[in-house]
């Protein structure tokens, strides 16, 4: 959910990493730094113009990474996307690999005291004060009730203002965005991934947003990979074995 060009800090120093060896360049979809406002829709439409400007250059060899949102982002272009808007073969011609780095559930990573949850007027503010021995479960129940019962609503969560059409996408049960959460059925992970894309799918240790493990659940996608590397969500404590894996990756090529 950071807002700046180049976040998590993690970006810029795998931009000036000395032992990179390859090219990065950084897509700066619509759900960054508006998280908030843009959907999945909005993250595909910038990732296949991206790959359309690619293939003009003729650019080979192209590796798509996603990190927390971005991970969402890559699946619902490729099993999704594509296929909505009849987008040709030639979009994914020379796109090699897809690689996931925290591919984690907002709707079970939210936990959350109640001075979090969504409010949009006094009157429900003041509801909400009086909730502070509520069940996390009641009170998203709480929020998506408001967010259906008000869609065109621009809510407050954490430093976040977000519209109730993104919170249901994020956490209500097979939201748009709800696409790594461990509760979900096994068929719904094996269903994932239909261009086959080989996927390299990266977890971090001491992730802390990852508060129900998946990394079962998502050995199941259809030709995918899981390596686990050090760290936690943001890799606030460097990147040296990321960087490591990502040359694996483009050498395999």
């Amino acid at each position: 959910m950071e807002a700046h060009l180049l976040s998590p800090t993690f970006v810029l120093q795998l931009f000036y990493g000395e032992e990179r060896d390859f090219d990065l360049a950084q897509l700066c979809l619509r759900s960054n730094p508006f998280f908030g406002y843009h959907t999945l829709l909005n993250d595909s439409q910038d990732i296949a113009a991206c790959l359309k400007i690619l293939e003009k250059y003729e650019t080979r060899n192209i590796i798509l990474m996603g990190h927390s949102t971005g991970c969402q982002s890559i699946l619902y272009f490729l099993d999704r996307y594509i296929t909505e808007n009849k987008l040709s073969a030639d979009v994914l011609k020379y796109l090699k690999k897809c690689i996931l780095i925290g591919a984690v559930s907002d709707r079970l990573g939210l936990s959350r005291p109640p001075s979090y949850v969504l409010h949009h007027s006094e009157d429900v503010t003041e509801q909400l004060e009086q909730l502070n021995d509520t069940k996390k479960e009641d009170l998203m129940l709480i929020n998506e009730i408001m967010a259906r019962a008000n869609p065109m609503s621009k809510f407050v969560l954490g430093k976040n203002v977000i519209k109730s059409e993104r919170y249901l996408d994020l956490f209500q049960i097979n939201g748009k965005d709800d696409i790594f959460s461990a509760d979900l059925p096994d068929d719904h992970f094996k269903s994932l991934n239909r261009q086959n894309i080989p996927l390299c799918i990266l977890q971090m240790d001491q992730d802390e947003t990852n508060l129900i493990d998946n990394t079962e659940k998502l050995k199941k996608i259809r030709n995918s990979r899981i390596k686990i590397i050090q760290g936690d969500h943001c890799l606030t404590n460097g990147v040296d074995e990321l960087l490591k894996v990502l040359n694996e990756e483009v050498t395999e090529l």
